[in-house]
């Protein structure tokens, strides 16, 4: 599941410890509602692509 972080706080170590724990995108306010919708897109379609890329199954045939 993404994690994108809302919060006041904007200087590095906190963003650094944001990402640290998790976090895949990190905004902090006042930030722009289209810029939310904008990363929100983003990660919803990387976790897509990632749960596509990773459910093909895997045949493999033992030797004979």
């Amino acid at each position: 599941m993404p994690i994108i972080l809302l919060t006041a706080k904007d200087d590095q170590n906190t963003r650094r410890e944001g990402f640290d724990l998790g976090a895949d995108q990190y905004l902090s306010k006042p930030f722009d509602t289209q810029e939310l919708h904008a990363r929100i897109k983003s990660v919803v379609q990387q976790s897509l692509r990632l749960q596509e890329k990773y459910s093909k199954a895997i045949y493999l045939k033992p030797k004979d």
